[in-house]
């Protein structure tokens, strides 16, 4: 216990001392040491440090128990202080980070564990410490293998670098599926971001959001002309019935409602060919 009040005031650890604390003769020794200095109204010279040593080894069992108490309720009661604040700082933080388009891994190994990733012009996490490091790397760890097993869509990019890889970034993530994924995986994974972001996500959805909204057998890559492709496809073909064929549109109305949207006629046609249903039969629907 001496040498957690002596790390909690100076951190530091114990310093040497010698002769044998625990004699008799070192606590005589010790107190007349102290007696002679305030008769002659000195200092004691030793270090500050030394000083509280000698000072804790002359209380008495009863005293140095209650001033050890009192130092672990002040420990606690800041810490407990502390954690108020990370956690108002964090609430505050997870409206922004929600409104991300994509996390990077390493974001969303630091989320995982509940605490706000690096990010250029937002405030730090201040509950964060070098003792974290372990947990997250555990996080990030947990994510690469995820991608590796199909159970989390990742946006990958082509011109990946080195760094990429070693700081995280070389895989990103969308926040609505990154938050379905961890919730089920992290107990620190922030309830009140899965909600800002769910909300978002879906604020987006109704808004009409040009971003990507789509889930493709492949992942989450997606282009212009494949956004197009879905919408023409949802917008035409999706009361398609197989069964009637009257039901089904024409390819020349399919590729000026293309072209309506900036698609080249070229792409146009080809894509409203993609979309036509196999089998069917050219000519007016009946």
């Amino acid at each position: 216990m001496i040498e957690y009040l002596l790390r909690r005031e100076f951190g530091s650890p114990l310093p040497p001392l010698y002769g044998n604390p625990k004699s008799l003769d070192w606590i005589l020794s010790e107190a007349h040491r102290q007696r002679d200095l305030a008769m002659q109204g000195l200092e004691d010279p030793r270090p500050a440090i030394e000083r509280r040593l000698a000072a804790y080894l002359l209380e008495s069992d009863e005293s140095f128990e209650a001033t050890v108490k009192k130092a672990k309720e002040e420990d606690r009661q800041r810490a407990e202080a502390l954690e108020r604040v990370a956690e108002a700082v964090r609430a505050g933080s997870w409206p922004k980070w929600a409104r991300k388009d994509l996390w990077s891994q390493a974001e969303l190994a630091v989320l995982c564990c509940g605490m706000i990733p690096d990010d250029y012009g937002m405030t730090p996490d201040p509950g964060r410490t070098n003792l974290d490091s372990n947990r997250i790397n555990s996080a990030s760890d947990q994510v690469a293998k995820a991608v590796l097993a199909g159970n989390l869509e990742c946006v990958s990019h082509s011109d990946v670098t080195t760094a990429d890889r070693l700081y995280g970034a070389a895989r990103h993530f969308r926040p609505i599926i990154a938050v379905e994924w961890a919730q089920h995986r992290f107990d620190s994974f922030p309830a009140a971001l899965a909600d800002e972001v769910r909300k978002f996500s879906a604020l987006d959805r109704a808004r009409g959001s040009s971003g990507a909204v789509h889930s493709w057998p492949w992942g989450m890559h997606e282009t212009k002309l494949l956004k197009k492709l879905a919408e023409a496809a949802k917008k035409y073909w999706g009361l398609y019935d197989p069964g009637d064929p009257s039901t089904a549109p024409e390819n020349e109305t399919v590729v000026q409602w293309l072209k309506s949207q900036g698609v080249a006629e070229r792409n146009a046609q080809v894509m409203a060919t993609m979309l036509r249903a196999d089998g069917l039969k050219p000519g007016r629907r009946k």
